[in-house]
């Protein structure tokens, strides 16, 4: 079944911790709700709180197994915003989906088609990537209520009145092909949909997302502390089950947001050769430090990257670029503190 929730929890008392954990799974509509936490001989011991297709029923069971736990004792490591109903979305929001969940039942699937060949194409026309040219979500929605014109195209959420301007004879050509049986404005969308299966529907999304942040909080909490332990880029990767590209990308965005990362690439730059980070450094300083390739055709003539790891040789650049960064940040600290 495809984890849809899961949460760490913790109970102290003088003599230990005991850890526990909650998940929420979903396949094909059957949805269980399993709670984890060790047995009195340190096995791990299993209550299926709720198994079935019942949304609301799901909900009562997590929220009233929930509470005891908490009374037992126990405490979540992150948020703690499913065990109360969250808030409700904004009005903007709330038409958004809405018209997402209409969009899912009614979309005309041969139309669809038409639509991602035709913005594979014009994204290879414009030279970027396809997710810029309009979302899955967008082509979906193109798809289900058919605009004929800019005008209507404008309707859907996402186009804006630029991208109909561009976008909107392209694809009024292409689902003038297929039979309409609706209209725009889209008011008639609430009085025609299942009001109650759309009210599932966000909370299902309300679930997931909630979800997604408390993994999101976890894998911040993980990664702080290995940085702070001094694990190298090699051992935080290996511990988070995920690559040193993926870890140093992380770590940029801590940065951004104000934690110190300077510890990890300490560690990093004492395994990297200086004369190759001041090279690296000055290829950054004269071609800008966005785009690594031109810095690794700068550094290396074709003949010198011919059987390299080029995924080892960026992962060393990310690296020495983060710490590039990190020592303009401080030069600007400094020339502002004095």
């Amino acid at each position: 079944m495809e984890l849809v929730f899961l949460n760490t929890l913790e109970k102290r008392s003088e003599e230990r911790i005991e850890t526990a954990q909650i998940a929420i799974r979903e396949r094909q509509g059957e949805w269980q709700v399993v709670w984890h936490e060790p047995a009195a001989q340190g096995k791990p011991a299993s209550e299926v709180w709720y198994e079935g297709r019942a949304w609301d029923e799901l909900l009562k069971a997590f929220r009233s197994g929930m509470r005891g736990k908490l009374e037992s004792g126990y405490e979540p490591l992150v948020g703690g915003a499913l065990y109360d109903r969250p808030p409700a979305f904004e009005r903007g929001e709330r038409r958004l989906l809405l018209l997402q969940f209409a969009a899912e039942s009614r979309r005309n699937e041969d139309c669809l088609r038409l639509l991602r060949a035709w913005r594979r194409d014009r994204a290879a026309r414009e030279g970027r990537p396809a997710y810029h040219v309009a979302t899955n979500r967008m082509l979906e929605l193109v798809a289900a209520y058919l605009p004929m014109n800019a005008a209507e195209l404008e309707q859907l959420p996402g186009f804006g009145s630029r991208k109909a301007e561009l976008y909107g004879g392209e694809l009024a050509k292409i689902v003038s092909r297929f039979p309409r049986e609706t209209a725009f404005p889209l008011d008639w969308v609430e009085a025609e949909t299942d009001m109650a299966a759309f009210e599932e529907y966000v909370e299902k999304l309300r679930l997931r997302k909630a979800g997604e942040l408390e993994r999101r909080r976890e894998r911040k909490r993980r990664l702080l502390e290995s940085v702070a332990s001094g694990a190298a880029l090699e051992e935080i990767a290996e511990a988070m089950r995920t690559t040193k590209r993926e870890v140093i990308a992380e770590a940029e965005a801590l940065e951004r947001e104000g934690y110190d990362m300077r510890p990890m690439t300490a560690a990093e730059l004492a395994r990297i050769d200086p004369e190759l980070r001041e090279k690296a450094w000055q290829e950054m300083k004269q071609r800008g430090d966005r785009f690594l390739k031109p810095v690794l055709e700068a550094l290396y003539t074709p003949e010198e990257l011919s059987g390299r790891d080029l995924g080892e040789l960026y992962d060393t650049l990310r690296v020495l670029r983060l710490a590039y960064r990190q020592a303009l940040a401080q030069e600007r600290r400094a020339g502002a503190a004095s």
